[in-house]
């Protein structure tokens, strides 16, 4: 989580003027690297994982 309150100023401000804020939730890319792991898949090999031949 970026915070453990509701938001976060990032110190940056919106054309309008407000803050732009950090708001509470789950960190996207470390979700998917955890869903990733669990099912053994690999994002770096596009290609057949069946044990086929090498394509580098």
């Amino acid at each position: 989580m970026a915070t453990d309150q509701g938001s976060v100023t990032t110190g940056f401000f919106l054309p309008d003027g407000q803050p732009w804020l950090y708001y509470r939730r789950p960190h996207v890319g470390a979700t998917a690297w955890a869903l990733l792991a669990e099912r053994g898949a690999n994002p770096f090999w596009l290609g057949d994982h069946g044990g086929g031949e090498d394509r580098r």
